[in-house]
């Protein structure tokens, strides 16, 4: 358990924006296994999940990939 006051969706996202601005684009499964550095127990579909609620929050975008179906990612920048 951590001592620091944020929540633990607060920490993932801190941890997901890290991660992107270390590796920059990435695929959701990418950054997912970049992330199991910190916890083995990380998700695909939570990390998904906190993808999109951080594109809404305007810190990352969709970029295009040549992939149908995966979505790549990146930080964005103003």
């Amino acid at each position: 358990m951590h001592s620091n006051s944020k929540g633990l969706s607060a920490i993932i996202d801190d941890q997901i924006i890290q991660v992107m601005k270390s590796h920059g684009r990435c695929m959701t499964y990418v950054v997912t296994n970049w992330l199991r550095d910190f916890d083995k127990k990380i998700e695909t579909p939570a990390v998904l999940r906190r993808l999109k609620k951080l594109e809404k929050a305007g810190k990352v975008q969709r970029v295009k990939s040549v992939y149908k179906t995966q979505i790549c990612w990146d930080i964005k920048h103003d």
